[in-house]
């Protein structure tokens, strides 16, 4: 009796190791993919930011900062800002609106961690829309890494807008 007891609970133990062991990295793919189209929504959900102020001022103008400030909050309420920054936290993924030497406007996406909150990076302005770079090599990852700007090659067109 005891040994059956026993047989049994080695065996439910090991199909639970292998549940688990098969679930955990794909519960981690589930978020990194959630994180990656929370990175998209945001930009899109922003870029009424740059459209605004690239058509009504000219390209030499970006929102002011209470402005972005304002509809950062109200339209992603669960992001938040970095002191002394323009970097905006939401989910796994870093934000800023930043502009070119010409003054015209992007926002742009990058993981806080590559890997473990995303791996792809996003850029949205007039031009092209929103484009995505696979970011492989993990060259953006983090607020003190380098932070793309789109003219780095391996940008692709999203063919998805949401």
């Amino acid at each position: 009796m005891m040994r059956s007891s026993t047989s049994r609970l080695v065996t439910l133990s090991a199909v639970g190791i292998v549940l688990f062991l098969v679930s955990v990295p794909r519960v981690h793919q589930f978020a990194v993919q959630d994180n990656e189209r929370d990175a998209i929504s945001s930009i899109l959900t922003l870029s009424s930011s740059v459209i605004a102020a690239e058509t009504s001022a000219g390209a030499e103008s970006l929102p002011l900062p209470a402005t972005w400030d304002q509809e950062m909050n109200c339209r992603l309420f669960d992001a938040h800002t970095f002191p002394n920054t323009s970097l905006i936290q939401r989910h796994g993924y870093l934000l800023e609106l930043a502009h070119r030497l010409d003054g015209s406007a992007f926002i742009r996406a990058w993981p806080s961690e590559h890997g473990a909150t995303g791996r792809k990076a996003y850029l949205y302005d007039l031009e092209r829309g929103l484009i995505q770079h696979s970011n492989g090599n993990a060259e953006w990852s983090g607020a003190r890494s380098l932070r793309p700007d789109g003219t780095e090659a391996g940008w692709l067109e999203r063919t998805s807008r949401r």
